[in-house]
């Protein structure tokens, strides 16, 4: 029987010792390289709205991508709105409004990110725009809107300086201008005190309906003794008189309602200082008469 000496049995016995730490660490080796099949990996999230919000104080919403389309709203500063589309030259941005109506507006006003722009949707099925109808701007600090085209007319509303109005038509000698409220009521007002792109003559003449008839009612003398004059001033001369509680019956008044033009009688009328009556009515309303 052949026998290793011994030196030569250590060094075999050293050599089977080192294999034996080597193979595991190769099985582990392999292990960490080797793929290992992916689980559980989450599905692709849904992506939000995209939302924008305004930079500037004020902001028009329109009805297209363009000035020429008419203006829906307005919306203000550091308000946020979902952005639903945008035009292909990125100028332009489709928002929903909060009543759910669409609206456009000017995209370098909206704070959004590059990236969610680039996201939107391009919208090129777009609706030309509406006839835009004349608008107008008050130059006055107020100005009174009117039920016609007359001064001496009964007042319904009051306009601000700087204020739009949709312009409608005009009186025959152009010094007068229907108008359309925000409630959409129609008024007049004084071609004086608005600037327009278009001229007054332009506008088409629209009919006013014939005033009603004079307004009068009745009004008692609250002076002990109260003068009745020929006309609407001290200078003229004194027709008479009227006692205290005395009923006259008013017919109208002069342009700055100072004084009233009473019927004394049949066929006889008078004039009578508007601070010592008191009227059932309101004295504006009275028609002036010379």
């Amino acid at each position: 029987m052949f026998t290793l000496p011994l030196p030569y049995k250590g060094i075999l016995l050293s050599l089977l010792i080192v294999l034996l730490l080597l193979t595991p660490g190769l099985s582990r080796a392999e292990t960490i390289l080797t793929p290992q099949p992916v689980t559980g990996v989450p599905e692709a999230q849904e992506v939000g709205p995209l939302l924008g919000s305004v930079l500037v104080w004020r902001l028009n919403v329109r009805s297209g991508p363009g000035t020429h389309h008419p203006v829906l709203t307005v919306i203000h500063y550091q308000e946020v709105f979902n952005l639903t589309g945008r035009t292909a030259d990125f100028t332009w941005l489709r928002i929903a409004l909060a009543d759910g109506r669409p609206g456009w507006v000017y995209a370098p006003f909206m704070n959004a990110s590059a990236n969610h722009l680039s996201a939107l949707p391009i919208i090129e099925d777009i609706p030309p725009p509406l006839p835009l109808e004349p608008r107008g701007y008050v130059t006055a600090y107020r100005l009174n809107v009117r039920i016609g085209p007359s001064r001496y007319e009964p007042q319904i509303g009051l306009l601000s300086r700087g204020q739009e109005v949709t312009l409608l038509g005009r009186n025959t000698a152009g010094t007068w201008l229907e108008i359309r409220l925000a409630n959409q009521r129609a008024g007049w007002i004084s071609a004086r005190y608005i600037r327009s792109e278009v001229t007054v003559d332009s506008l088409p003449i629209v009919g006013h309906a014939p005033p009603p008839p004079p307004f009068e009612f009745n009004g008692y003398v609250l002076a002990h003794r109260l003068n009745v004059r020929s006309g609407p001033g001290l200078g003229y001369r004194v027709m008479g008189w009227l006692d205290r509680q005395q009923r006259v019956r008013l017919l109208g008044r002069n342009a700055s309602a100072t004084w009233l033009k009473a019927a004394l009688a049949p066929n006889y009328h008078g004039w009578v200082h508007a601070g010592y009556i008191r009227s059932e009515g309101e004295i504006m309303a009275l028609p002036v008469v010379e």
